[in-house]
């Protein structure tokens, strides 16, 4: 029998490692996106699980807008609101029904008997929570609308410039609040964010209105919506890092 004498090449280490790395990645399933994630766990639990208690959260949305609707009515006998003081009462109040529903929405869950059980399940409430909270910045948004709508009708407001501060003031706040939820555990840390921002807002209005409200009316469209978008985005990325967190913890 003849012997083959013939050399047969050997990879170099660069190349075992690029076929290794070839190998894991073929073998390991492609991590979702965060969207991707997000869709798949609204699709897996479905609409009514994740809002079962859409009812009392439509309450509370219609409640607070017909709490806002008194304080302008009540006030309106005694002030004489211009168009200045409905930009600047915007802007102010914005954030509060996405605090409110946020807010209340921990308290409800942590007060509940079954919390330690669903903390064990697939989706515990904080992923599930990552989620409703996208949910009720888009619900705030919607009913912040409603409310400018009906102020435009009662005052000489332009709607598309209202909307766009409403969006603004909403997701700076909504930033803001995740932040604090993220690094701040206690409730009255979430409390004092509220109250630090309606006060702020209040105290500078109050100490020089003029001043402040030119700066709200002077400030172009594109530098809101540069704002808005700006804030949306640092919003979402929270998110992430809220899903991130908690997945570390090991509650997924």
């Amino acid at each position: 029998m003849a012997i083959d004498n013939e050399k047969i090449p050997f990879p170099s280490d660069k190349e075992i490692k690029q076929e290794i790395q070839k190998i894991i990645a073929k073998g390991m399933n492609k991590k979702p996106s965060f969207w991707q994630y997000m869709f798949t766990m609204y699709r897996e639990v479905g609409f009514r699980n994740v809002f079962r208690d859409l009812t009392e959260i439509a309450f509370t949305i219609v409640l607070t807008i017909a709490v806002f609707a008194m304080f302008v009515l009540s006030t309106a006998k005694y002030f004489s609101w211009t168009a200045l003081d409905v930009y600047t009462f915007i802007f102010c109040f914005s954030p509060v029904i996405y605090f409110v529903i946020v807010f209340f929405f921990f308290i409800c869950q942590k007060q509940k008997p079954a919390f330690e059980v669903e903390m064990t399940c697939k989706y515990n409430v904080y992923q599930l929570a990552a989620f409703r909270m996208f949910m009720f910045s888009i619900f705030a948004m919607l009913a912040n609308g409603v409310i400018i709508f009906w102020l435009a009708t009662e005052f000489s407001i332009h709607f598309p410039f209202a909307f766009l501060l409403s969006v603004a003031s909403l997701f700076l706040f909504a930033a803001a609040f995740l932040y604090v939820l993220l690094y701040v555990p206690t409730k009255s840390g979430k409390i004092a964010l509220f109250i630090s921002w309606i006060a702020a807002n209040l105290f500078l209005s109050y100490m020089n209105s003029y001043v402040y409200q030119a700066f709200l009316l002077n400030v172009p469209y594109f530098i809101y919506i540069i704002i808005g978008m700006a804030a949306m985005y640092i919003y979402v990325h929270q998110l992430k890092l809220f899903f991130v967190k908690t997945n570390i913890k090991g509650v997924l």
